[in-house]
């Protein structure tokens, strides 16, 4: 019976768990569609999959320990009676660690390229081995002072939430320093009324930006941003307005890549001043928060502001979302004035030529009929393009 071609003759240094077959497929040889096996498999097979033979074991390691939603799996690779776990999810450490501690460690370690970690799982005492420095994406959403572990090169994703202390904003610059290749960065400073200095020293140590979610940034960071053509998503908080910018910005230096905008706003000042920087952006996508207690004049002035600054954005923009949030106590128990929102205030964003969504959505705001009908007309009319209202 004359052998099949795709099969051929295991290698000594192959056989490992096939012990039950002399052949096995050229596939086989081939890693790539060993990983693609290895991705496709459940994750409660890969451990299996991982001891089938030494031909799967990398790979599926590999697939298995990719992504961690905590420290405690890495943690239990170390030796008996070096940590102690406590309630809540919490370890301590016991004794010094030596080096031959680290090996198993480091065996997975290597393996791991994102996780959450929060700190309340690290009790008393200090890791001083450098060994954590290699991940490519951390979220972290509790105190600080241990994050300077996973700092290193390959750090392209960071993920901080709720920062509310002058402590952990002090990491902040050292972060650029050591991770030179961030790429996607979203930080939360909501809880945080402190200066925001150091966030703005971590935006301008920024080398290959690509999306960012950050606090409001002043004139200077906002102008330093602007340059950077690897950006094409950019969310920002502003408390107010953003400060004087230079009188002459060349069209080149103004988020010439940046698709995806979303501006968060006290004050439309916050808004009014980081508009006109978007002249030359192809945005696709954008959404502004207005100011609570913003009325139908709020609304108007706002679409004369993106229709007259958002120059590239009239041929390319094709959803906008214009939104007001009130508080409880600013809604009060009778609730806010209603108020109607007409064709004229609208009227602005029919510039926009290639707008296919129009999203509004403010406490006690009304749309008059006939205002909708028309704006549903001139909507489909005759450039002929689909749109719709909510």
């Amino acid at each position: 019976m004359p052998k099949d071609p795709n099969i051929v003759p295991l290698r000594p240094d192959r056989i490992d768990c096939m012990r039950d077959t002399d052949f096995y497929p050229r596939a086989l040889e081939i890693l790539e569609i060993i990983r693609l096996v290895c991705q496709q498999a459940m994750q409660k097979s890969l451990p299996a999959l991982s001891r089938t033979s030494r031909v799967f074991r990398d790979p599926a390691l590999d697939v298995l320990w990719r992504h961690l939603r905590s420290l405690r799996n890495l943690v239990k690779c170390m030796p008996d009676g070096l940590w102690d776990f406590l309630d809540d999810d919490k370890v301590s450490l016991l004794r010094p660690i030596a080096a031959a501690d680290w090996d198993r460690f480091l065996f997975y370690n290597s393996r791991v390229k994102s996780f959450h970690f929060d700190t309340r799982m690290l009790g008393t005492g200090t890791l001083s081995y450098p060994v954590l420095a290699g991940y490519t994406s951390i979220s972290e959403s509790d105190d600080l002072h241990h994050i300077r572990l996973f700092l290193g090169p390959r750090l392209t994703d960071l993920d901080l939430k709720s920062l509310d202390t002058a402590q952990q904003m002090s990491v902040l610059p050292i972060i650029a320093a050591a991770c030179p290749n961030l790429e996607n960065i979203d930080i939360d400073t909501s809880l945080y009324d402190g200066p925001l200095g150091n966030v703005y020293a971590l935006v301008m140590g920024l080398t290959r930006p690509q999306t960012l979610s950050l606090p409001g940034l002043d004139s200077t960071t906002l102008y330093h941003l602007a340059g950077e053509s690897q950006l094409t998503s950019l969310t920002l908080a502003y408390q107010g307005a953003i400060g004087s910018l230079p009188s002459t910005i060349p069209d080149e230096r103004l988020f010439p890549s940046l698709e995806w905008l979303s501006i968060t706003a006290t004050e439309m000042a916050g808004v009014t001043s980081v508009v006109p920087l978007m002249r030359n952006s192809p945005l696709d996508w954008l959404t502004i928060d207005l100011p609570s207690k913003s009325t139908a004049t709020t609304v108007a002035a706002c679409s004369a502001a993106l229709s007259s600054s958002c120059a590239v954005a009239l041929s390319t923009l094709e959803t906008l979302a214009l939104t007001s949030r009130w508080t409880d106590a600013e809604l009060g128990p009778a609730g806010p004035e209603p108020y109607t929102i007409r064709k004229a205030h609208l009227l602005p964003l029919l510039a926009f030529e290639n707008l296919r969504s129009i999203r509004l959505e403010m406490p006690h705001m009304g749309l008059d009929d006939a205002a909708l009908a028309d704006m549903v007309a001139l909507l489909l009319g005759s450039s002929g393009r689909g749109a719709t209202m909510e």
